[in-house]
């Protein structure tokens, strides 16, 4: 129950304050972070304390934004989250030395096909290389070691992040309610900043 009415007003308020994706989005799954975040024996691509960028194994979104609502409903603890630059700013510098050019290859695309044909979910050349580029940065030392960008959430704050596009990690928090919603490409105010677009450019250029 605690759920279900956290979610109605996650996507009553986000309808109000985002009116353009109002109703155009699809509502994912809402969440409960009961754990603490900080000093969590996690392997190294399911550790939340490293900087990454979102992307869905199970639910491509094929060029659709993950924007993110979280709540902090820990009674007296900040949650401590960091970023780093911006998703334009990061692929020009890191994306074609990850290997992108290689997901969008035909052998790639008919890899895809194959897998989707034996039962994998139906992942776009994007989604693919998104959940490579997700491992990627977290294996990457220099730029987990580069500039950060420090939030401090207090108790009952809530914030919204596109978590494709911001790279971020938690260090540290402990109960948090989460609303996801994928918004379509068609519906985004401003498509140029999507990380889809960003990468086709990209694509283009090099």
């Amino acid at each position: 129950d605690i759920m279900r009415r956290y979610s109605r007003s996650v996507v009553d308020f986000v309808g109000r304050l985002l009116t353009p994706y109002a109703g155009r989005w699809t509502l994912d799954y809402a969440s409960f972070r009961p754990l603490e975040e900080e000093g969590r024996a996690l392997p190294l691509h399911k550790r939340n304390d490293l900087l990454h960028v979102d992307a869905f194994p199970s639910r491509p979104t094929h060029g659709g934004r993950i924007l993110r609502t979280f709540t902090n409903i820990h009674p007296t603890k900040q949650r401590v989250r960091v970023t780093a630059d911006t998703f334009p700013d990061m692929a020009r510098r890191l994306a074609v030395t990850a290997g992108l050019r290689g997901y969008y290859s035909g052998w790639r695309l008919l890899q895809a096909k194959l897998a989707h044909l034996l039962g994998a979910p139906d992942r776009s050349p994007y989604d693919s290389f998104m959940l490579h580029f997700h491992d990627w940065l977290k294996e990457n030392s220099g730029f987990q070691n580069g500039e950060r960008f420090r939030f401090e959430f207090p108790p009952m704050c809530t914030w919204l992040v596109f978590t494709d596009g911001c790279p971020h990690a938690v260090l540290s928090g402990q109960y948090a309610l989460e609303q996801t919603f994928i918004i379509p490409p068609e519906a985004l105010v401003a498509p140029e900043m999507a990380p889809v677009r960003v990468l086709e450019k990209l694509l283009t250029w090099s």
